[in-house]
């Protein structure tokens, strides 16, 4: 029984650490200013309007 616990734990801690590296994350820190949200606009990564 415990085996099998360790062996769980340990496939859910692999599947995680998977999902985590698979995409990495892009640090980018923009100012906003109009050409920012211009060039996010066009580079479709927010949606456009508030509403």
């Amino acid at each position: 029984m415990l085996l099998l616990l360790i062996v769980l734990a340990t496939i859910v801690t692999v599947g995680l650490a998977a999902i985590a590296l698979a995409e990495p994350r892009r640090y980018e820190i923009v100012a906003w200013n109009d050409d920012a949200e211009r060039r996010l606009l066009r580079e479709r990564k927010i949606d456009t309007g508030w509403w």
